[in-house]
């Protein structure tokens, strides 16, 4: 279960200084762990590339923006 703890604050806060959005928690299955969460936000910033989605097998089509 995701907890909006301040070490996730943190995390989210660079996740959106380094890709101009915020994080999908939306999107983020209910049952991840926060720790987990924060590890996968500070890979996605450290190697420059937001691949988080993908990291909990969650896909988006072009129908999810209608």
């Amino acid at each position: 279960m995701i907890e909006l703890t301040e070490e996730y604050r943190s995390a989210a806060k660079e996740f959106r200084k380094s890709f101009g959005y915020g994080v999908p928690l939306s999107m983020i299955p209910p049952v991840t762990e926060t720790l987990d969460l924060i590890k996968n936000l500070k890979e996605c910033i450290a190697n420059n590339k937001d691949d988080l989605l993908e990291r909990y097998s969650v896909t988006v089509g072009e129908s999810d923006f209608i």
